[in-house]
């Protein structure tokens, strides 16, 4: 018997080798489909969305398993949605030029592959990138290319909206003349729709320009429309910012007395609106306006509350703004000694400030 079995095996090799070829097979798992990989690559990057603020380097690593995956299968759209992810991580860590580079490798894939919405999506992402490093010329082109998206962009309100936020950049910037024709463009959406509260917000944006101008009365013009739409509209947020800018105009035209009415009326506003950070401006601009008045004795109770709001919310640059007039208040008063304590407090809070700049430029670079 043993005999006819080393005969099968060895002169029978065939018979050995189709047995081994069937074992191999049972063992060799199928390969997966591409549904399968997809499935992953979704689930990785969701993963990474999940991390990108707590754990950048662990959101990098599931876009790295998204991005082999998707390159492995030929996977286009998932390597764009990689690729926009690791946007979005740059972005949140405030590394916006790695940022930009990834965006603009998604937003030319998801050009290719003709998906308008994801392209759009991307190239907004782009935009807001340019526009956090600083790159305003490219982010308003980028801003102005969402218009190229028919589909997505298909009513009056995101038109308007896109004009503003160029508008708004141009302004920055002190490109008068670009900032003024974006408003007009978004105004005239805003008038032919009839909304009354984008025609509030835009006067109040044109009498921005006028007064950057040094051309206050115009400026008022424009602030005064704004201020009675406005009231008109109960928009008490419209109707307090129109009361701040009416109140920049008269200062610079060196009223202070109307000043001084303006402001007090719109602490009233924004204190019925709860909004303390408005009141942080009010009471800061109330304070220097009285100030110059030769007024300390009234200033100081102003002053005194823009530190507070600005301790509570964490607003470093008002509360120094907020100091130096307390020691020029203090000065006037004859009170020198708390004049020199304000100061060093105004020093302490621009040091505050600078530590607080380093700490962010370090986490950037960690």
């Amino acid at each position: 018997m043993k005999k006819w079995v080393l005969y099968i095996v060895f002169l029978c090799p065939a018979f050995y080798a189709s047995g081994q070829k069937k074992e191999m097979k049972k063992s060799t798992p199928a390969p997966a489909s591409k549904s399968v990989y997809k499935d992953e690559v979704e689930g990785s990057l969701e993963e990474a969305k999940g991390a990108a603020a707590s754990s950048p380097g662990t959101a990098a690593d599931y876009v790295k398993q998204a991005l082999q995956k998707s390159i492995e299968t030929n996977d286009k759209n998932g390597e764009a949605k990689a690729y926009q992810t690791l946007g979005l991580i740059y972005y949140k860590q405030k590394v916006y030029l790695q940022a930009i580079a990834n965006y603009s490798k998604a937003l030319q894939l998801f050009k290719n592959l003709k998906n308008e919405t994801e392209a759009y999506n991307t190239e907004n992402s782009l935009a807001e990138a340019y526009e956090a490093n600083n790159n305003t010329n490219d982010a308003i082109r980028h801003y102005l290319a969402l218009l190229n998206y028919p589909s997505v962009v298909n009513n009056d309100q995101v038109k308007s909206d896109i004009y503003v936020k160029c508008g708004d950049l141009s302004l920055k910037d002190q490109k008068l003349k670009e900032a003024n024709q974006y408003y007009l463009k978004a105004l005239n959406i805003e008038e032919v729709r009839k909304n009354e509260k984008g025609i509030a917000s835009i006067n109040n944006k044109l009498g921005t320009i006028y007064l950057n101008d040094e051309k206050p009365q115009q400026a008022l013009e424009y602030y005064s429309k704004s201020q009675s739409i406005a009231r008109k509209i109960d928009d008490k947020k419209e109707l307090a910012e129109s009361y701040e800018n009416i109140g920049n105009a008269y200062r610079k035209e060196k009223k202070l007395d109307k000043e001084l009415e303006v402001r007090k009326q719109s602490i009233e506003i924004n204190k019925s609106n709860n909004d303390r950070e408005a009141l942080t401006n009010d009471y800061l601009a109330v304070g220097e306006n009285l100030v110059q008045q030769n007024k300390p004795e009234e200033a100081i109770p102003y002053l005194e509350k823009t530190v507070n709001i600005s301790n509570e919310l964490g607003k470093l640059e008002k509360k120094k703004e907020a100091h130096l007039s307390l020691s020029e208040a203090y000065s006037k008063k004859g009170d020198y000694d708390k004049a020199i304590a304000e100061y060093k407090n105004y020093v302490s809070t621009i040091e505050a400030l600078y530590k607080e700049k380093e700490a962010e430029l370090d986490k950037v670079m960690a």
